[in-house]
């Protein structure tokens, strides 16, 4: 039997301040594009953008049971994976020796495992001609803009369907 308990409430003025906020510093770079105003004048707009490399891992409706649901060697190499990303690129080359010493790995069969486990799950794919060579999919993570990678993929959504 499974015991359902209240959630607290969590309102943010009840919350207070995040211990690790103390030592936080985020750099950002100044990038600018171009816009037209109102009055149909070409202006320059200002905005920031962290200058720390980033991947970002998408809130794909059940993602988290899937990831859940994954050998722990095939988590270790999801993770391994989003932190070995390239800016914009959907591949990956892994050096085999080095990710197994990295994550003391001493079974080539477990390396090949994983691989296995993470490409039935749909987050990479091996490159069919190329040896440890994997493509990422872009649906789960990617690092850098989507929208600039793949602009024949990108769809507006009408206003009834933001959230």
């Amino acid at each position: 039997m499974v015991i359902k308990r209240k959630k607290p409430d969590f309102a943010n003025e009840k919350m207070g301040n995040n211990p690790f906020e103390s030592g936080l510093e985020i750099y950002v770079n100044k990038k600018f594009k171009k816009v037209t105003n109102k009055y149909g004048d070409n202006d320059e707009q200002e905005f920031d953008y962290e200058a720390t490399p980033y991947t970002k891992v998408f809130d794909v409706p059940n993602d988290r049971k899937n990831i859940i649901d994954l050998p722990i060697r095939c988590k270790e190499l999801y993770l391994y994976f989003i932190h070995s990303l390239t800016p914009a690129q959907d591949y990956l080359w892994i050096d085999k020796g080095v990710y197994m010493k990295q994550m003391g790995i001493k079974s080539l069969n477990t390396y090949k495992q994983a691989v296995i486990g993470l490409c039935e799950a749909g987050y990479i794919a091996k490159h069919v001609r190329l040896a440890n060579v994997f493509w990422i999919n872009p649906y789960y993570f990617f690092k850098g803009s989507r929208i600039n990678k793949y602009p024949n993929k990108v769809y507006v959504k009408t206003k009834k369907e933001i959230i």
